[in-house]
């Protein structure tokens, strides 16, 4: 069977130090792994994420990730 053709934007956002502020620290294309026509959410398992949208859009996510 075909991959899936499931394409979402990620966009992986951090928090300025001593502010309330989010920016965007990097900008992903993800792609579902999973083969065309499978259940359930898209899957990217390079990026371990998972999202639920019609395979002819590209939804945006965001990851919040902090410098700990």
């Amino acid at each position: 069977m075909a991959d899936c053709p499931a394409r979402a934007t990620l966009i992986v956002t951090k928090t300025v130090t001593d502010t309330a502020t989010n920016v965007a620290r990097r900008r992903l294309v993800l792609s579902c792994s999973l083969t065309s026509g499978h259940a359930g959410p898209h899957r990217d398992v390079e990026q371990a994420e998972e999202w639920t949208a019609l395979v002819d859009t590209t939804p945006t996510l965001v990851r919040h990730e902090d410098d700990d």
